[in-house]
């Protein structure tokens, strides 16, 4: 193996677009005009947490001999979201020892004061949706409020990123809905989508290079891989991550991608309620790629957090509005929708 997995950030078009348009709004705020801040949502798997680490990693929290320096900080939004519990977590996030110590306003106080200091550009909410999960409406209008001062007073980008519920406070209050852009969408991979299948198989072809495995270039693994997983990245990182564990630990050298290895990582790694393909790498078993089976996959990942899982024949907007704003429209290929 080329170095170890989980240091592995593997890129692709809907990543690479996320973490572009962040950029864009840090370099506009950096520039003097009025920040803009990103919603960043997406149903669970679908790599959010990677665009998120991108950034950090990129602009890392550094101390320095006039104190901390920290152009993004990233905090992750209380099970129940108060003024008093982001402040504490922006103080923590920032080093401040007394994290834990002080009433609201003075926490409030700290929070600001400390931004100014270290220079923060970006601010990153991980879980955005426990403001709709967990608030009151009260509690929703004062944290949202919160945060809108201290997005104004610091010009900060906020960075709201989670599941697509979160973003029903965005549209619910018009102190935030002034202050955000379009979202930045994270959607499951759709195999039935042109783009969406070729960003598929471009993250295997990451791993192969990784990992060297060349048989994950191979469009039957590839398919398998994406009947086990419903197109979710956290689900294909779990399956190769342990099948290397497995592969590693073998008595002798073994390739990760064999019926063996994927399945009994498949059986181990993946929570399965109800799997479409019970056994998805046995070779006794016909997995390819049909309307029939892509539709049952699709209806598989439905799911209420994620608005845009069922994307059915008339239900493509998601994709041809990324499309749109990565690359373009794609021509239809082998039956499956443009």
């Amino acid at each position: 193996m080329s170095r170890p997995f989980p240091e592995m950030v593997i890129r692709h078009a809907y990543f690479d677009h996320a973490v572009e348009v962040i950029q864009q709004a840090m370099r506009y705020a950096q520039s003097g005009a009025p920040a803009k801040s990103i919603p960043l949502y997406g149903p669970a798997g679908v790599g959010k947490t990677w665009v998120v680490n991108a950034i950090c990693q990129e602009f890392p929290v550094k101390r320095t001999p006039d104190g901390i320096s920290a152009p993004v900080i990233r905090i992750k939004n209380p099970f129940n979201p108060s003024v008093k519990q982001i402040a504490r977590f922006i103080l923590k996030a920032l080093g401040d020892p007394n994290a834990h110590k002080g009433t609201e306003i003075d926490l409030y106080d700290r929070a600001d004061e400390l931004l100014k200091a270290a220079g923060t550009v970006v601010l990153l909410i991980d879980e955005f949706q426990h403001l709709v999960d967990r608030s009151t409406s009260r509690f929703q209008e004062e944290a949202a409020n919160a945060l809108k001062t201290l997005a104004e007073d610091r010009n900060l980008v906020l960075v709201a990123s989670g599941l697509p519920r979160g973003n029903q406070v965005i549209g619910r209050l018009q102190q935030l809905q002034t202050r955000f852009m379009s979202p930045a969408i994270m959607p499951r991979l759709d195999w039935r989508f042109p783009f969406a299948q070729r960003q598929f198989l471009g993250i295997l072809n990451s791993f192969a290079e990784e990992l060297d495995e060349p048989s994950l270039r191979d469009e039957g693994i590839a398919f398998r891989l994406y009947a086990a997983t419903g197109g979710l990245l956290r689900n294909l990182g779990h399956i190769l991550r342990y099948a290397d564990l497995m592969a590693s630990e073998s008595k002798r050298k073994s390739s990760i991608v064999t019926p063996k290895i994927l399945g009994e990582s498949y059986a181990r790694s993946i929570y399965k309620h109800d799997a479409v393909v019970e056994r998805p790498f046995d070779p006794k078993v016909k997995v390819e790629p049909n309307d029939e089976l892509l539709a049952r996959i699709a209806r598989s990942m439905v799911d209420q957090d994620d608005p845009y899982s069922d994307l059915d024949e008339e239900g493509d907007d998601l994709h041809k509005a990324i499309r749109r704003a990565l690359m373009g429209d794609f021509p239809q290929s082998g039956g499956v929708k443009a």
